[in-house]
């Protein structure tokens, strides 16, 4: 339910996001629209990496918890260390949506092997 959640907020917050840096918000940058447009991509994976990160805690699996967060975090640096030298905001708001996605592949393959679904 809040995969779904957050994919419907994503929808609607790409949908508004003109008039919500617009009208509402009035920011000057014109990029502004675009960032939260990319930021509101990552919702829904970024939902899944800290629900099952969240579950892993409620399993007192604090290992494998840690692996996620840190995987996410090794993959977002140096993706945001390239990107922000390179489109500044936009970068960050990429490399955030590129690491999110990439970390919830990464869960997706990890469930899929267990399963015996994905060869080694």
């Amino acid at each position: 339910m809040a995969v779904l959640g957050a994919a419907m907020i994503a929808a609607v917050t790409m949908v508004a996001a003109p008039w919500i840096v617009g009208d509402l918000l009035r920011l000057p940058s014109p990029g502004a629209v675009l960032w939260l447009m990319l930021l509101a991509a990552a919702l829904p994976f970024l939902t899944v990496v800290r629900a099952v990160t969240l579950n892993q805690i409620g399993d007192a699996a604090y290992r494998q918890a840690t692996r996620i967060m840190l995987l996410n975090a090794g993959l977002i640096t140096p993706l945001a260390l390239v990107a922000i030298p390179l489109a500044g905001p936009t970068g960050a708001a990429a490399a955030t949506l590129a690491a999110e996605v990439l970390t919830a592949a990464a869960l997706g393959l990890a469930v899929l092997r267990r399963r015996g679904r994905l060869s080694a």
